[in-house]
């Protein structure tokens, strides 16, 4: 079955526009991130459904809650926080987590507060407040499992 989508000419130029002005990269951390929404939130998620449901069945507890736990910073959309590290041009996971790591302690995590505050009663963004420092350990020690 072919479908055919017609666009108007302004539309035409401004993707031409687009081209010239943007540029799309691979990011494994991206991929992780986007991993994890759909492993927190399946349904919704056609094809990624089944992969979602058998992949929570083999996570243990302590994995489970912790998906849980930093839901915040994926069960809607990635915080602007983390996207100087999204947008490394680089293809080795391990790389941008490493310079996650290095870069979480020179950030302004009242910006990462701000940006959770629809999730300001959650365990997460309370721990932020209190400790952010153990709070990015943890994270970054959850991203490297």
């Amino acid at each position: 079955m072919t479908i055919t989508i017609n666009f108007s000419e302004q539309l035409v130029e401004n993707i031409r526009s687009m081209d010239n002005n943007c540029r799309s990269i691979f990011s494994p951390l991206s991929e992780l991130f986007c991993s994890l929404h759909v492993l927190l939130n399946p349904e919704g998620h056609g094809l990624m459904t089944a992969w979602a449901i058998e992949t929570r069945k083999q996570m243990d507890c302590k994995t489970l809650a912790e998906l849980k736990y930093f839901s915040p910073l994926y069960r809607k959309a990635v915080p602007s926080f983390f996207m100087e590290e999204m947008i490394l041009e680089d293809k080795c996971l391990e790389l941008q987590l490493s310079h996650l790591g290095t870069s979480f302690f020179n950030k302004n995590v009242d910006d990462l507060i701000q940006e959770l505050k629809e999730f300001d009663n959650t365990e997460l963004v309370h721990d932020l407040k209190c400790n952010q420092n153990l709070v990015f350990l943890k994270l970054f020690s959850f991203l490297r499992e």
